[in-house]
């Protein structure tokens, strides 16, 4: 199984200060995520997601858990969000991909 590469978009910037970083689940990809920021129409937050490997637009045609555990990792240490929402199979990668991050200030995970 190939290891996936994770390309960071040079033009994504904070439209605000908090950042939510959201996990989708197995059969999901990244446009799951939009609906769940319906839930919060009062708070002002940056939404960071991503398709995991094998999903969606991302390449590759099979992944496996700590694939994906990496990547979700690779985004917190870059984006640094202040929470983590993490969806079915994505709240499985949100916890270790968190607990082995250097970045530790998130304020709350949301499973």
């Amino acid at each position: 199984m190939e290891n996936p590469r994770v390309r960071f978009e040079e033009n994504i910037r904070r439209v605000y200060q908090k950042a939510v970083l959201s996990a989708h689940g197995w059969i999901g990809y990244a446009g799951n995520s939009c609906d769940l920021m319906n839930l919060f129409p009062d708070h002002e937050f940056t939404l960071i997601t991503f398709d995991a490997p094998a999903h969606n637009a991302s390449t590759g045609k099979s992944t496996n858990v700590f694939q994906i555990i990496r990547v979700c990792g690779l985004l917190i240490e870059n984006y640094k969000p202040d929470f983590i929402i993490g969806h079915f199979m994505g709240s499985a990668v949100a916890v270790p991909a968190l607990a082995s991050a250097k970045y530790q200030n998130t304020k709350k995970l949301i499973l």
